[in-house]
């Protein structure tokens, strides 16, 4: 396989991110790719734009070396980053290029979680028929390998998929599923998006029980350093408290979530808040502000191609025309609907 020559883009890396050299020994010759690799994952988990410098490195080396699994672990680290920066296309092509080499290489664990990440982009593209169906095809190699982490990962991933589509009470008991299985395991990073599925799952006039599993997700990530978990578990937040105790807690709510979304260069995460302070705005009858902050967030949805853009143009359409039948009346008060 040729090299890619494609490289990330976006801030550089600071000074931090390099690393002192690593003299590779007879016994060690991968043991300096080995080390970009691993420091690209701890780079994405906390938002760093420069993980995908990282991966893209270590990729190289292992180009170099020849160590084919080396590269597709490299290939699937880069396209996470892909996907947290919102470059679905490519993070699709990554995905099926790791996924093709762990098969060349009977790496049936590889071929699993690569199977996922092709799952995570096309749920978020909106094909969730697709992304149903690869989950399921991940839960059964992970269950033929024993894998119970791996077996979590996909029961979490497929219940998303099946709450996306409107069956809550499939994807609360998956959810728990996964919970339990990653409670068991001592994991406590996937045990917070479990806690947030289960939050967003759960029926909302439950307040009480879904604020207290939100707080308890968006805790875990603040404490781990996650920050994309803690800007979803921000924005879930809002969600709720829109829903129930009203729109201007949930503005301040969603507003954090923005804050830490641009922090991390998310722009998927930057939409969903975006689109929760346009409701926010409109349910307190800031008409005009709801219209920003909804062009806003439909532009990055129609960069990133996802399903959210329709939900959203049809509620920009409704603010616009109650916008222009305030200014047909020539009242100073905008209309209330």
């Amino acid at each position: 396989m040729a090299a890619s020559t494609r490289r990330a883009t976006g801030p550089k890396p600071s000074p931090s991110t390099k690393l002192p050299p690593i003299r590779p020994t007879p016994q060690l010759p991968d043991a300096e790719a080995h080390a970009v690799l691993d420091l690209g994952w701890v780079r994405r988990r906390t938002g760093n734009p420069a993980a995908g410098e990282l991966a893209q490195r270590a990729y190289d080396l292992y180009h170099s070396l020849d160590n084919r699994l080396g590269q597709a672990n490299a290939l699937r680290a880069l396209g996470l980053v892909r996907q947290m920066t919102g470059d679905y296309t490519e993070a699709a092509q990554l995905a099926q290029r790791a996924y093709d080499l762990y098969h060349s290489l009977s790496n049936r664990a590889g071929q699993a979680n690569a199977l996922l990440d092709l799952c995570r982009v096309r749920r978020r593209t909106g094909d969730y028929p697709e992304a149903g169906e690869l989950a399921q095809r991940a839960y059964d190699l992970y269950h033929s390998l024993d894998n119970r982490l791996g077996q979590a990962n996909a029961r979490l991933d497929l219940g998303w998929v099946r709450r996306l589509t409107g069956d809550y009470p499939e994807a609360g008991g998956l959810a728990q599923q996964a919970y339990d299985l990653y409670r068991a395991l001592g994991n406590r990073q996937n045990e917070a998006w479990a806690l947030l599925e289960l939050a967003r799952s759960r029926d909302s006039r439950n307040y009480t029980a879904a604020a207290d599993l939100l707080e308890r997700s968006r805790a875990r990530f603040h404490e781990l350093g996650d920050r994309k978990g803690e800007a979803e578990a921000l924005t879930a937040a809002g969600d709720l408290q829109a829903a129930t105790i009203g729109p201007e807690p949930a503005l301040d709510t969603y507003r954090q979530a923005l804050t830490l979304a641009r922090q991390i260069h998310s722009p998927l995460d930057q939409a969903h808040a975006l689109e929760g302070i346009a409701s926010c705005h409109a349910a307190l009858h800031h008409h005009r502000e709801a219209v920003q902050s909804l062009r806003e967030a439909i532009a990055l949805y129609q960069r990133l191609g996802v399903a959210e853009t329709a939900r959203a143009t049809d509620h920009l359409k409704q603010l616009e025309t109650a916008l222009r039948q305030s200014a047909h009346r020539g009242r100073g008060k905008e209309p209330h609907y």
